[in-house]
């Protein structure tokens, strides 16, 4: 085993066994975030948030706020979310790429708290991290938030143009990313009634995503098909809780 004397202090981030295994962690928490792997994810990432250097703590709570704010822990996302933009602050990399996942997960609790104005503003403060640093994963997210921002705003034209911009910087097939643009684009195409548009981009891959399921019901109920609803309530997606249940819940009272 090398001794932390012998480790490369690459950028002044890996002086210490403990940064070496900070960044493995971290790594870990986002692939496995983009993929859809909530709980290898979260353990991964709660383990970089305590350990290493303080530049991957800060981007493991940015991190973590994105998986609260897409598991329905609002509370939860709010709070890590400003935790990792007062530590940016202090250290002086709030301008940096790091700080885009927390903004974009306060972008979330935003528009999920019909703040819409707010969301608007925080995606801002995304995008101005994520685009001009190259990342186009992130610049991916942050559109297709934007997206569903102008849905809920009554704007589902202008959704479907920033989901055709999101899909010309797309880079990954990771399958999470992959289920929330499905379930985003269907949500849009019903809201301009097209319902066989929503149908078609459903098809494109598993209904197992809580964003797929949710854009299923919606066309189902848009049909009057009773029988496809019940069979979407019977075959729920157990994750992420406790979005999953509590929509699950919902969707089961209004067909009640």
């Amino acid at each position: 085993a090398l001794d932390d004397a012998e480790i490369p202090n690459v950028l002044g981030l890996l002086g210490s066994r403990r940064d070496v295994e900070g960044a493995a962690q971290l790594a870990r928490g986002v692939a496995s975030l983009h993929q859809g792997d909530l709980a290898t994810s979260r353990a991964a990432l709660e383990l970089a948030a305590h350990r290493g250097h303080v530049v991957w703590q800060v981007n493991a709570l940015g991190s973590l706020a994105l998986l609260e704010a897409w598991s329905g822990r609002l509370g939860a996302a709010e709070e890590l979310g400003a935790r990792a933009l007062s530590f940016a602050g202090e250290l002086g990399v709030d301008r940096q790429p790091l700080a885009a996942e927390a903004y974009l997960a306060l972008a979330i609790v935003a528009r999920h708290r019909d703040e819409l104005g707010r969301a608007a503003g925080l995606l801002d403060q995304a995008a101005g991290r994520a685009v001009p640093a190259g990342h186009p994963v992130l610049a991916t997210l942050v559109l297709g938030e934007r997206a569903l921002v102008a849905l809920q705003s009554g704007r589902p034209a202008d959704g479907l143009a920033a989901l055709r911009r999101a899909s010309r910087t797309a880079t990954s097939d990771a399958a999470g990313a992959d289920g929330r643009r499905r379930g985003a684009e269907a949500r849009l195409r019903l809201a301009i009634g097209d319902t066989g548009g929503a149908e078609r981009v459903l098809g494109e891959g598993p209904d197992d995503r809580i964003d797929v399921a949710s854009a299923r019901m919606r066309l189902a109920i848009e049909r009057g098909d009773a029988a496809a609803c019940r069979t979407l309530a019977a075959h729920w997606p157990s994750e992420p809780e406790p979005r999953a249940s509590l929509e699950r819940d919902l969707w089961v009272a209004v067909l009640d």
